[in-house]
């Protein structure tokens, strides 16, 4: 994957008042506007709001991610392996999770008694990457579960999520949404990995993160 860095001048005015205040006041003014707060509105004026609401919501959900990525790349360079329980990974996911409700984790683990040779702290980055990733795109009329697979085969460890995504959900959709996951691409390459992600069914998508589960001096 190629890495793209933002000039710091303007990665700090993307993240400056100048831009981010004005777009969620924007957002803010819309919503009240379409709760009638101020008075009923008439077809032609509802859908109007809607789209200025939604087109602000986009830019600043961009803008952040941008910045998210782009300071992820200016301080994680190096990685520092070291053994992690399953029980300890899969604790850490679910906190991660419980930070966009309402989704639930369920977990399957072929054989939790090999540690993960894994960076915690990239892993927890990671984790927080499809998670906000989930957010955006599972299915809430068929509830917003997510099964977490980790199993461990030929000395790489696999961690392996499915989520039921939107049925509506488009090819331009799903690739506005990949972007979310760029940490987690980027934490595989760090760790010498692979990383992947599947339509399985028109109902169903697949992340797959496969680590080297061995010893390797830290990276640059």
């Amino acid at each position: 994957m190629e890495t793209i860095e933002i000039p710091r001048f303007l990665l700090d005015y993307f993240d400056s008042m100048t831009i981010r205040t004005p777009l969620t006041s924007i957002q803010g003014y819309a919503d009240v506007l379409l709760k009638e707060i101020a008075g009923p509105l008439t077809d032609d004026q509802r859908r109007y709001l809607e789209i200025i609401k939604h087109n602000a919501e986009q830019l600043n959900k961009h803008f952040s991610l941008v910045i998210h990525n782009q300071h992820y790349i200016a301080w994680e360079q190096y990685t520092f392996p070291g053994q992690y329980s399953v029980r300890e990974i899969i604790s850490d996911f679910e906190d991660v999770v419980s930070h966009f409700p309402p989704m639930k984790v369920t977990v399957e683990i072929s054989d939790d008694s090999l540690p993960a040779w894994v960076d915690e702290r990239h892993l927890h980055n990671a984790f927080g990457s499809i998670a906000e990733f989930a957010s955006q795109v599972y299915d809430n009329d068929r509830g917003s579960e997510i099964v977490l697979k980790i199993f461990d085969k030929s000395g790489f460890i696999t961690f392996a999520v499915e989520i039921n995504k939107r049925e509506n959900l488009s090819k331009n959709d799903l690739s506005y949404y990949e972007s979310f996951l760029f940490i987690a691409q980027r934490v595989t390459e760090l760790h010498n990995g692979n990383f992947a992600l599947k339509n399985e069914t028109p109902e169903k998508l697949s992340i797959t993160l496969v680590f080297p589960n061995i010893p390797k001096l830290p990276s640059r």
